[in-house]
């Protein structure tokens, strides 16, 4: 599966953002199932970064680039991080 690429220059090293230091607690089947939906969805996100890469006004771009960037960051470290936490196998960057 293809991996998303953060091409906003958004950085979701632990050092810049403070994950959750708590796990899930929800049946593996079902974790397995959201991270799968999740990562389904990154062709259809960096879609949509290329074409807000098409918004001639720079100031605009810039703000979408921006609320890009802080989808991608909740879904990585609100959802994916705590069931990773939980569930250490089912990190396939692992």
């Amino acid at each position: 599966m293809q991996k998303l690429q953060l091409k906003v220059g958004f950085d979701q090293t632990a050092s810049r953002y403070h994950w959750p230091e708590e796990s899930v607690d929800m049946e593996k089947g079902l974790a397995s199932r959201i991270i799968q939906h999740i990562r389904s969805m990154d062709a259809q996100l960096n879609a949509l970064f290329e074409l807000i890469e098409e918004v001639a006004d720079e100031a605009e771009k810039k703000k979408l680039r921006k609320h890009l960037g802080e989808v991608l960051g909740i879904l990585h470290g609100n959802i994916e991080i705590p069931i990773f936490q939980q569930y250490r196998d089912l990190n396939p960057d692992r």
